[in-house]
């Protein structure tokens, strides 16, 4: 007699699945770490259970110690993200002084050895700004290592292989605290459990 049930195989990924991962820090920092100069050495930012945009969110205060800090996205933010490839990385950003600015990368993807930058068109304001990322070629990204724009194929190399996103929490040269919330990546390949006929003996 034949049935149908869940096949003991492992789930079948569809290649067209797309969908969003997000941290909006509701109940905690989400595995979210600080790099750089910044919270006395520790990696682990502050939660805030209000002040976010509009619940929780994190901060980081500068150790004013040289270099610039920057936020990590947590594992499951990486791997393989090359669906996230024409689509957006979008999030919020405050910071507690905007006098005494300085230039440096602000969005940093590395993959497949190949690490790339981007410079968004605004530093944030002391209230939460709003920034969006197309993860696209020609949206202004560059090879670190050129200074020249990726190709096509490696943006999506990258994306393929995602080992590291950060994003720059530091903007002013001088004692500041740094705010993060609303980050959201699309990219995450969904599985679908396939139905399979099996026979019962």
């Amino acid at each position: 007699m034949v049935s149908y049930g869940v096949a003991t195989a492992q789930p079948q990924a569809t290649p067209s699945a797309r969908g969003n991962i997000s941290s909006t820090f509701a109940a905690g920092h989400e595995g979210w770490q600080v790099v750089g100069d910044a919270q006395d050495g520790a990696s682990i930012p502050d939660w805030h259970s209000s002040g976010g945009n509009p619940s929780g969110c994190i901060t980081v205060e500068d150790d004013v110690a040289g270099g610039t800090w920057y936020w990590q996205a947590p594992d499951h933010f990486l791997g393989n993200r090359v669906l996230a490839y024409q689509t957006d990385l979008t999030f919020d950003l405050r910071q507690s002084e905007t006098d005494n600015q300085f230039d440096a990368a602000d969005v940093i993807l590395i993959g497949n050895g190949i690490t790339l930058e981007f410079d968004t068109a605004v530093n944030p304001a002391t209230t939460w700004t709003s920034y969006r990322v197309p993860l696209d070629e020609q949206a202004g990204w560059i090879i670190q290592a050129t200074g020249i724009a990726p190709t096509a194929s490696e943006m999506q190399s990258v994306l393929s292989n995602l080992t590291t996103l950060w994003i720059r929490g530091e903007f002013r040269d001088g004692p500041d605290t740094g705010g993060l919330d609303n980050v959201t990546f699309s990219g995450f390949q969904a599985t679908t459990v396939v139905f399979l006929p099996f026979v019962r003996r």
